[in-house]
């Protein structure tokens, strides 16, 4: 994904919201938060199970891709959603992201959210990562998808 910063001053920039939607996916949505998955160091865990089941009213929960421990710190810039019947995942992962999360209900989504920042007027950023639609036996095969093509991004 190509960025070109239009504004007329320089700026030091945001998180860009990559967003994956799974409306009208029936079997990917996931209101519970027990089939989206984020990647901490010690392997793939749930939504549900980092907040403890207990959601914000909002609903939209996540982590943060760090190198410090802690129950929402992740190893890996990716988030993936499994099919009700557990045989294919979509997920979203790109290469600089600071954070990931995800949408529970009533929009239901997941994200990667890379981080763009000192930018001049006219200078053109681009983001690499990947967007997943794949078959499956477990969220460990997308950790792995995702080991064997991050280098190339």
């Amino acid at each position: 994904m190509a960025l070109t910063y239009r504004g007329p001053e320089p700026w030091d920039g945001e998180v860009i919201l990559a967003c994956l939607r799974q409306r009208m996916a029936d079997p990917f949505i996931d209101p519970e938060g027990t089939r989206t998955y984020l990647f901490r160091q010690d392997g793939p865990v749930t939504v549900n199970a980092i907040i403890k089941g207990q959601f914000p009213a909002h609903r939209m929960t996540g982590g943060s891709v760090s190198a410090e421990p802690g129950p929402k710190s992740l190893a890996h810039p990716l988030m993936t959603t499994l099919s009700a019947d557990g045989r294919y995942a979509v997920a979203i992962a790109f290469a600089g992201s600071t954070s990931c999360s995800g949408n529970f209900g009533p929009i239901h989504c997941i994200h990667s959210n890379p981080r763009i920042a000192n930018l001049q007027p006219g200078e053109t950023r681009v983001l690499r990562g990947r967007v997943y639609c794949l078959p499956v036996r477990g969220p460990q095969d997308v950790l792995d998808r995702w080991l064997r093509d991050a280098p190339s991004l």
